[in-house]
């Protein structure tokens, strides 16, 4: 995928598509580039081709491959490219346990859309 003007991509991974869709709406005055991924080899595939975003939002319940694995696999590489964590989870330890497995952020779902925009902005804009 080629960045836009504004040379920003993000990779969106969730495989519920209203979820993403809302993510999509939210973003679009943004002008960034985004890439939707449903599981987890695509977006693998992806990392492995050279492709690099500048953030990446996960889902951690994903079929296959859950989100937390990903974000290991990910930053096991050295990558240092930002995991903001979006999922349904928001039982006690859950942000920990995002944390733990190196998002650099977390959001539960329904979302705050102010704060999910802020977050966002927080990490493309520096």
């Amino acid at each position: 995928m080629i960045k836009n003007k504004s040379g920003k991509l993000v990779y969106v991974v969730d495989d519920d598509i209203p979820s993403y869709q809302l993510i999509k709406e939210l973003l679009s005055g943004k002008r960034i580039a985004l890439k939707h991924f449903t599981n987890g080899v695509d977006l693998l595939h992806a990392f492995s081709s050279g492709e690099k975003p500048d953030l990446v939002i996960m889902d951690i319940q994903l079929p296959g491959t859950d989100g937390l694995e990903l974000t290991r696999k990910i930053k096991a590489t050295g990558d240092t490219i930002p995991v903001i964590a979006y999922t349904s989870y928001a039982m006690a330890g859950d942000k920990d346990r995002c944390l733990e497995a190196g998002c650099d952020d977390y959001v539960s779902k329904p979302v705050d859309l102010k704060h999910f925009a802020a977050l966002v902005s927080r990490y493309l804009d520096g």
